[in-house]
C-alpha cells in the first residue's frame, strides 16, 4: 500500500514538475515581423500629430454644451412614488 501511494505521488510530482517547465528554445516575441514603414516615416508622423491642436497641452477640442430640459416638471409625489420599507422605492 506504501509502494503504491509513494508511485503515485512521485507520478504527480514528475507532471505538476513538467507542467512548470521552460520551452526548450526561447522564441522573440517580434520574430516574423517585418515592419512596412521606414524610420523616417514614422518620426514624420510623430511630428504630424504632435503639431495637432490640443497635442502638446493635453486640452480637448471645445464641445459646446447644450442645456438639459425637463419636460415634466418633478412633483413630490412622483419622486417619492414608494416608501422605504416598499421592496423597490427607486424611480
Amino acid at each position: 500500500m506504501n509502494t503504491t501511494r509513494i508511485l503515485a505521488a512521485a507520478a504527480l510530482f514528475v507532471a505538476a514538475g513538467s507542467a512548470f517547465a521552460l520551452p526548450q528554445e526561447y522564441v522573440k516575441a517580434d520574430a516574423g515581423f517585418t515592419s512596412s514603414l521606414s524610420r523616417a516615416d514614422v518620426v514624420s508622423q510623430i511630428k504630424d500629430t504632435m503639431n495637432m491642436p490640443g497635442a502638446k497641452d493635453g486640452s480637448y477640442p471645445s464641445v459646446k454644451a447644450q442645456a438639459a430640459t425637463v419636460s415634466t416638471p418633478m412633483t413630490p409625489s412622483a419622486r417619492n412614488a414608494g416608501g422605504h420599507a416598499d421592496l423597490y422605492f427607486g424611480a
